[in-house]
């Protein structure tokens, strides 16, 4: 069974709480729980590794990316416990609504700067969302 976030499950307690409801007290409460929830959404380049291999102006770059340990942050569940059917649909839909790559992946020298872009299709999920980190190039053959 799936923890509840607490930072989330404390925004509806307050929600809750506030008393006086009305249609503008709906939309407020509405969006103070998206928030939350959107805080709380993984940085999916935090599990992307950058590396550059070749020579100095005709460097190559690619990334690998740690799809197991992205998938037990994102679901909060440990490698050694099977996630349940529930989980693993919501893991395929997280799956399907991302796309990982980089702006520049050839003809690279030592001091250029790449990104890695991660774009979401936040018709899919909200469990992540997108993201940019760039890379200096080093380590090329001089």
């Amino acid at each position: 069974m799936r923890r509840i976030n607490r930072k989330f499950a404390l925004s509806a307690a307050a929600i809750v709480l506030m008393g006086g409801w009305s249609m503008k007290d709906e939309e407020k409460a509405v969006e103070v729980v998206q928030q939350a929830h959107a805080s709380n959404a993984v940085d999916v380049t935090d599990f992307a590794f950058v590396e550059f291999s070749g020579a100095n102006g005709d460097g190559i770059a690619g990334y690998t990316f740690d799809h197991e340990q992205f998938m037990q942050r994102v679901f909060n569940y440990a490698a050694d416990s099977p996630a349940d059917e529930a989980t693993m649909e919501e893991m395929m839909k997280v799956d399907s609504a991302i796309r990982v790559y980089l702006d520049e992946q050839e003809n690279l020298k030592n001091g250029d700067i790449i990104t890695l872009i991660v774009e979401v299709d936040e018709t899919k999920t909200d469990k992540i969302k997108d993201a940019e980190r760039t890379f200096q190039v080093k380590g090329l053959v001089e």
